[in-house]
């Protein structure tokens, strides 16, 4: 039987173990199959990124290496780029495609010769790729197969990692037997590329590793543990070719996808099933636990009556302890008042009450708070929770306010009452009353606040100096004039002496000494002192010293005033007069019959008079006679607004002109009687010639810009409507139209920019010595195509002689001429381009279009000064229609031409011939034209030439040069 009773109590302690086992099983089985749906689910999703990623990565290098290709199909056809442009679209697609570094033109023997942007790449410049073995095998690669071609991942000499792109250059048609002409090469920083492709095209949540073989060259995200066990258990890799190199692209899933990808079901599910489990236990358990609490029950009951027994008996005796408390605190002279732990009051004597003003019964819990004086209340609370917090006694000065409006001040304390445990249990305090000391406390500060009131009201500082201690008293104001707080300055008289400026501590002791001697009645100086911040300010010191009977000094005390802001504006106003003496703009005064009382010297300078001459005379006489209505008309509104504003011509005194601003202002005297105007007068001759100058250069611009945009716009409307898809010969002319139009504003834009740097010293000026036989044939090599298109014979008469220039900015000279003398001459005619030396001599000057003066315009460092240097001079010769003598000097102007037609006609700027002007004043050159209508016209040039000793030299080893190597 007992056997069968263990059996049973055994398998009723197991079955809650039971059933939450197998709602577990279950819960478990489907958790399981939940994960295993979202795990398959990720695993698509970054398959899928990955993809996606090498795709976009492979689009975005073939942009950029679409627009280095188009670079050199740019070189290709024209046989080579000018700098400025080719620096223009490299600047260009530096700006438009991140990631690109810099771009390089590389000539045929590796060495890198042009470089966008310089700054921070000047490692690179002039250097040789061929040193280097891995570009150089590239490079050779490159040539031999005639692609494009891109590196392995390579340590940029501009610093970190990046690879190059090899675009080689053929000028088959220019060069057949040796096409080659170098590359453009693109430098690639991978960090700065890829951040900005990814950023923009792949979102963050996923983490991105790029490979170059088995270099990791790309990473976004850490290299923590945490992500390397993501990349192992999410990683999905895809392969990328790039002309012949091979990537490898990683994309695994970041912590934050993972959670965003995670679903709550699978949780859900098993926190639901986990929870059942527990309950259904639970509930089992707690049904067998109810009936052994059952059984326990009648055992508690019998032990809690005998503990309600002892209780009663011990508040009896708590109650007779209390008694007995009472009649004492009743007895007491003192207030007394006792409190529970958190404050509420439970006991108050009679003397409390008197004291306060409330009944025991009144003051009872928190009863006691109303008669607090509300100033004092929110502190009380504080000290209170403070005291208790610390476990400290409570010591306090607080007032109480009776309900007929007398306070009475008090000294509250208390300390903690515990019980035998050693816990708190309340508080037991006292109070005494302090109003009488606190009374004359008050009538004391009272009296202080009167006598600083009274020297605040007068903003000086005051000061005390006991003569035989050597201590002085300063005023709060004292110091705080000084900049320092109370307890900053001490007090003796050092504190004093030490700040005075060290210009006048000599004569300030003198007179505090002549005041002591009695040779003054009172000391008063005005002198400067020394602030905290090491700044000067002016004060004004007046004092009064007292003499014993022995007529020794025994104090002095005064009062100091800070006077610095009239000491400014004294100074303010004496630099004024200075400054209306000296004023650039004429300043005059006028008394009610418009005379002249005051004048300064450049209102007189302006209308050629002395200042004296002008006192007394009418200002009339000075303004032109054809404005003299004009200028009343502007004095009586003056008269109405105070103030007027007009421009009118005004009279000097030999009889010339010139435009005045003037600004009159009316005058009035201490009583406010008017008593004339100011009259302000500036000269703005040469700010309306400019207004006009300006005027037309917009005007001219205006054009220039908007001809080309409307028909640019007129042939885009054309193609976008769909009128010319039927007719796609006339499409193709449209667009011919606008393409030609572009290429219009963009040398529009060019030049202007060009001659805006020339001319204000952006653009250096690279002087070496040169052949002018090389400058001559490049230039003519450059036109020559166009020569031929237009049926023009061109013949050029070489000179080798030494230059000492820019060669290619003299090339842009020689090869602006010839264009012009192309575009401007008839088919069949011939062009003439020729130099010859000539000893230097001053030339007949010509006009400002027939010849411009440059020498001197510039320090530039020549080999012998140009006085005595020979110069040679070049000659441009067409047959063309010729210029007429009025347009001689308009055509080296800015937008000049002979006929404004032109520019959509021949396609050019008007811009050229300045450019090529500001070039040649900086080599201290000249320009110049002569014309005959309908015969021709012949542009000439200057430039010094190196002197004898140095130009057969230079010229053996310039001509050695240039037939071993390749420009």
């Amino acid at each position: 039987m007992r056997r069968l009773v263990k059996r049973t109590k055994s398998w009723r302690q197991l079955l809650p173990v039971l059933v939450g086992i197998g709602v577990l099983s279950v819960t478990l089985l489907l958790w399981r199959s939940l994960l295993l749906q979202e795990h398959a689910a990720i695993e698509r999703k970054i398959e899928l990124a990955a993809v996606h990623t090498t795709e976009v990565i492979n689009q975005q290098l073939q942009t950029r290496v679409l627009a280095l290709t188009r670079m050199a199909k740019r070189w290709q056809v024209r046989g080579g780029t000018p700098l400025a442009e080719w620096e223009a679209d490299a600047s260009n697609y530096l700006r438009d495609y991140p990631g690109l570094q810099a771009i390089e033109w590389v000539d045929s023997s590796f060495d890198v010769r042009w470089m966008a942007p310089i700054a921070g790449n000047e490692a690179a410049q002039n250097m040789n790729l061929a040193t280097e073995e891995q570009l150089g095998t590239v490079l050779e690669a490159a040539v031999k197969q005639r692609n494009v071609t891109l590196t392995h991942t390579v340590n940029l000499v501009q610093g970190g990692k990046g690879f190059l792109v090899y675009v080689p250059l053929f000028l088959d048609n220019q060069k057949p037997k040796n096409p080659f002409d170098g590359f453009i090469i693109g430098v690639f920083r991978i960090r700065s590329l890829l951040n900005h492709v990814l950023a923009n095209h792949v979102t963050q949540e996923y983490a991105i590793a790029v490979f170059d073989g088995e270099q990791e060259i790309y990473r976004r995200y850490d290299n923590s543990d945490v992500s390397h066990q993501l990349q192992t258990k999410w990683g999905r890799e895809k392969e990328l070719n790039l002309y012949g190199v091979s990537w490898r692209v990683r994309v695994w899933a970041t912590e934050a996808l993972l959670a965003q990808e995670q679903s709550l079901l699978p949780t859900v599910v098993l926190c639901s099933g986990l929870a059942v489990a527990v309950l259904l236990a639970l509930s089992v358990s707690l049904t067998q636990a109810a009936l052994r609490y059952a059984r326990q029950v009648k055992i508690v009951n019998q032990e809690l009556a005998q503990e309600i027994t002892e209780r009663k008996q011990a508040e009896i005796a708590l109650r007779e302890s209390e008694q007995r408390y009472a009649t004492l605190a009743e007895a007491s002279p003192v207030s007394i008042f006792r409190t529970d732990e958190s404050g509420h009051c439970l006991y108050v004597n009679s003397r409390w009450s008197e004291m306060t003003g409330l009944t025991s019964a009144e003051a009872i819990g928190e009863g006691w708070t109303r008669t607090l004086h509300p100033q004092d209340r929110d502190r009380v609370f504080a000290e209170w929770y403070q005291a208790a917090q610390a476990n400290v006694p409570f010591g306090c000065e607080y007032r109480f306010m009776h309900d007929d409006g007398v306070v009475t001040w008090v000294f509250g304390q208390a300390v903690v009452e515990k019980n035998p445990n050693g816990e708190v249990i309340g508080y037991i305090g006292t109070l005494t009353d302090i109003t009488a000391h606190k009374q004359a406390e008050s009538a004391l500060q009272e009296s202080e606040e009167r006598w600083q009131l009274a020297v605040r009201g007068s903003n000086d500082a005051i000061w005390d100096w006991n003569i035989k201690t050597s201590q002085v008293f300063f005023s709060s104001r004292w110091k705080e004039m000084r900049g320092f707080a109370e307890h900053e300055i001490g007090h003796s008289v050092e504190e004093w002496s030490k700040r005075i400026h060290p210009d006048d501590i000599d004569w300030i002791m003198q007179a505090v000494e002549d005041h002591f001697a009695k040779k003054t009645p009172f000391f008063a100086a005005e002198y400067r002192v020394q602030r905290k911040d090491g700044s000067y300010m002016w004060i004004s010191d007046r004092g009064l010293a007292l003499w014993d009977e022995a007529g020794n000094v025994v104090r002095m005390a005064g009062s100091e005033t800070d006077i610095s802001t009239r000491k400014r504006a004294e100074e303010e106003l004496s630099n004024l007069n200075k400054a209306l003496e000296s004023a650039v703009e004429g300043i005059a005064q006028l008394d009610t019959l418009e005379r002249y009382t005051k004048v300064n010297p450049t209102y007189a300078n302006m209308l050629g008079y002395q200042p004296e001459e002008l006192i007394g005379m009418e200002c009339k006489l000075t303004v032109h006679p054809e404005e003299r209505e004009k200028m009343w008309a502007a004095y009586q509104q003056m008269l109405v607004d105070d103030k007027v504003e007009a421009e009118v011509r005004a009279v000097r005194k030999d009889g010339s002109v010139f435009v005045q601003q003037v600004v009159m202002i009316k005058a009035y005297d201490q009583k406010q009687q008017f008593v004339g105007c100011y009259r302000f007068m500036k000269d703005i001759s040469d700010r309306r010639e400019i207004d006009r100058l300006k005027d037309e250069f917009v005007s001219v611009v205006s054009h220039e810009l908007r001809t080309p945009l409307t028909s640019i716009s007129a042939a885009l409307d054309l193609l976008a409507s769909g009128i010319l898809q039927t007719q796609p010969q006339e499409a193709e002319r449209m667009l011919n139209i606008a393409a030609n139009n572009t290429e219009r504003l963009v040398r529009l834009v060019n030049d202007i920019l060009d001659i805006e740097r020339i001319e204000l010293g952006k653009v250096q000026m690279t002087l070496l010595a040169c052949n002018a036989f090389d400058l001559m044939t490049q230039s003519a090599e450059v036109v020559q195509d166009m020569a031929d298109k237009a049926g023009v014979k061109l013949l050029v008469s070489c000179l080798r002689t030494c230059l000492w220039a820019d060669p290619d900015r003299i090339i842009q000279v020689l090869t602006n001429l010839l264009s012009n003398a192309i575009k401007f001459s008839p088919s069949g005619s011939t062009i003439w381009l020729s130099a010859e030396i000539q000893e230097h001599k001053d030339k007949e000057v010509r006009g400002a279009g027939s010849r411009e003066q440059g020498a001197g315009s510039r320090e530039e460092t020549f080999p012998q000064p140009l006085s005595s240097t020979p110069y040679i001079l070049f000659q441009v010769r067409d047959q063309g229609r010729g210029i007429p003598a009025d347009k001689i000097e308009v055509i080296f102007e800015r937008f000049g031409q002979v006929d404004t037609s032109d520019s959509r006609q021949k396609g050019g700027t008007g811009l050229g011939l300045t450019i090529c002007r500001s070039i040649l004043q900086h080599h201290g050159g000249q320009i110049w034209t002569e014309s005959i209508l309908g015969e021709g016209s012949t542009f000439f040039f200057t430039l010094p030439i190196l002197a004898d000793s140095f130009r057969s030299e230079e010229a053996n080893r310039l001509h050695d040069q240039q037939a071993h190597s390749h420009h």
